[in-house]
């Protein structure tokens, strides 16, 4: 999670760092797809329209 007022360029910085880290623990590994979420903030639902879909 990210803080909800990360910027997308933030959020993404830190989704590529955590890729990073992965690749170099887990020796087999060669790439990972990292989703941030924002934190949840009061009155607003992050995944609201695609939960409609599940």
């Amino acid at each position: 999670m990210v803080g909800h007022d990360e910027t997308l360029i933030g959020a993404h910085a830190i989704a590529v760092e955590a890729e990073h880290r992965l690749i170099h623990d887990l020796p087999r590994l060669r790439s990972a797809t990292v989703h941030t979420d924002p934190q949840a903030v009061e009155g607003f639902e992050h995944h609201a329209a695609p939960a409609t879909h599940r």
